[in-house]
């Protein structure tokens, strides 16, 4: 596998804000209703910032999945902000919505992933985010988001890259001889706190 070169960050006060929308009722959610979450989301980054807000469905949304999300979202069609573009992800690439934000959001989208490659520094909400550890996660650090620095961006990658395994290394067992050793230590731990 080869490991993608990390450009650096873009300068996040340029550009839109790229909010990342993921299928509703995606297990990634953890039970957060999207269009709840969007909803928040938008009026806090209102309250924080004029820049102009890029909302990207998931490409595999379908008509009747998005025709039932905007039925939810009444609160955000209806109080008139401005500068909201809205993106089908199926016509549009995720690098062109990339090239053109300076800052990205996201529930636990793993399009976080590519903007961090892509050099746009994220706002990640929840914790089963990949993009999480080298991310902000407050709406009020729009303005000024966390930038890790190139070697823990490449920690992160390389972590990432560790975590992906292909089928010849499952059949041929190393798998299992990584995660093992894993799974007894978290037994032993949990063996000790019942004692």
């Amino acid at each position: 596998m080869t490991i993608p070169n990390f450009p650096g960050w873009k300068d996040h006060t340029k550009g839109n804000i790229l909010v990342l929308l993921q299928l509703p009722g995606d297990a990634s959610l953890r039970g957060q209703r999207l269009s709840e979450w969007l909803v928040d989301t938008v009026r806090h980054i209102r309250e924080t910032s004029e820049r102009p807000i890029s909302i990207r469905f998931h490409p595999g949304m379908s008509d009747k999945g998005r025709a039932e999300f905007f039925s939810e979202i009444g609160p955000l069609l209806f109080n008139n902000y401005k500068n909201i573009y809205w993106q089908n992800g199926v016509f549009k690439p995720l690098t062109q919505d990339l090239d053109e934000a300076g800052i990205c959001v996201s529930y636990s989208s793993g399009s976080s992933i590519d903007a961090v490659l892509h050099g746009v520094p994220c706002i990640t909400i929840d914790e089963g985010n990949l993009a999480y550890p080298i991310s902000s996660h407050r709406l009020d650090d729009i303005v000024k988001p966390k930038l890790a620095s190139g070697d823990e961006v490449k920690n992160w990658i390389n972590c990432l890259a560790n975590s992906q395994w292909c089928e010849k290394e499952m059949l041929g067992g190393q798998v299992w001889q990584h995660i093992l050793p894993l799974i007894e230590e978290s037994l032993d731990e949990d063996r000790n706190n019942i004692s």
